[in-house]
């Protein structure tokens, strides 16, 4: 069959037609006809930080106390968390609650990159509670300093929840104020910092019957790059990452960390384990920090978490930052980190 130059052109056009019929059917069932836009971006202000912007003045401060390994629950080393206080602060203190990311048993709330993130907040009057809690999934690759057992869904949550709990629960034994508690999460933590702030007060993750009484839920959020949306579908990371320039690798289109969170749940469970599936009017405020050229957790999923929260009514910011990518001085730097505690001190008051 030959094609000529008209026959080629009025194919082209049909197909045009059709790929925006189709992309429009996406764009609006995604969006779910209401409020913003699925695909709405905040476009970035520039390219990288300047140096006052990765300037380190504000992790300098060092006048606190620190109780270590304090037991919140029953499940050993991974129910044990470090109570971090600012001296000479007026007390009831509000609590920053920090969940170290990874999610396998490689991850642990030793390591340094949460504690950074912290010293700011200590030094605004905030005490910081770093949490462990139980592994999700032990990659063979990986070594294993720890040697904990891993364990599914929902026990990452449940701790999270049993933590809280706990530190409103002993609030006044620590000098913290049961009313102002924050949640900062990130990677894998961002991802639970993220379900702790939209189930909010649901039992449905409940494993303290102990102190049922008192609510698991947090009253101001920080997503760090994570997760919200584990079903993720092809067609909707495509249009994200046409529509934003960002870059994945070659045939992979789902990064590597959302199969790898993925494969052990059932369809049923990435559901129940998705943040976006409790998105409701009552959650609390919510602050978003993904890095613009995130290929581990694309920022497709803070751009959906964004919307649905705004769409819901829930104060909520977002910052898509230009040329950082999953962690680093571009994501990790001082404008960013006055950003977190400007949003806890609006909230909860420091």
């Amino acid at each position: 069959m030959r094609w000529t130059s008209l026959s080629l052109l009025a194919l082209l056009a049909f197909l045009s037609l059709g790929t925006g019929v189709i992309i429009g059917s996406l764009l609006a069932r995604t969006g779910q006809g209401r409020g913003v836009p699925i695909y709405e971006m905040i476009e970035p202000a520039g390219l990288q930080p300047t140096p006052a912007e990765l300037d380190a003045a504000d992790l300098q401060f060092n006048q606190f106390d620190v109780r270590t390994d304090i037991s919140y629950g029953p499940h050993g080393r991974r129910n044990m968390l470090d109570l971090y206080i600012p001296q000479h602060a007026a007390e009831p203190l509000p609590v920053i609650v920090f969940i170290h990311g990874g999610g396998t048993n490689k991850s642990h709330k030793n390591e340094g990159t949460p504690f950074d993130w912290s010293i700011p907040l200590l030094s605004r009057g905030f005490a910081v509670a770093q949490i462990n809690y139980r592994v999700f999934y032990k990659p063979p690759q990986f070594p294993d300093p720890y040697n904990d057992k891993p364990v599914p869904f929902p026990a990452q949550i449940e701790d999270c929840k049993s933590a809280i709990r706990f530190l409103k629960s002993n609030a006044a034994s620590y000098g913290l104020d049961p009313t102002r508690i924050g949640v900062i999460g990130h990677s894998f933590g961002g991802y639970l910092a993220a379900l702790v702030g939209t189930t909010g007060d649901t039992k449905e993750f409940d494993a303290s019957p102990s102190i049922s009484n008192v609510s698991g839920s947090a009253h101001a959020v920080c997503v760090i790059s994570g997760s919200s949306q584990l079903q993720v579908n092809t067609p909707q990371v495509e249009l994200h990452r046409k529509a934003s320039g960002y870059l994945l690798p070659p045939n992979d289109t789902l990064s590597a960390t959302q199969r790898f969170y993925i494969q052990p749940m059932d369809p049923h469970e990435v559901v129940q384990a998705s943040p976006l599936s409790y998105v409701s009017p009552d959650d609390p405020p919510f602050l978003i920090l993904h890095g613009f050229d995130d290929i581990v957790i694309p920022p497709h999923q803070a751009n959906l978490l964004y919307v649905h929260l705004r769409n819901a009514g829930v104060p909520v910011e977002l910052y898509l930052i230009p040329g950082a990518s999953h962690g680093g001085p571009p994501l990790f730097n001082r404008q960013n980190r006055s950003r977190v505690v400007d949003f806890f001190n609006t909230h909860l008051g420091g």
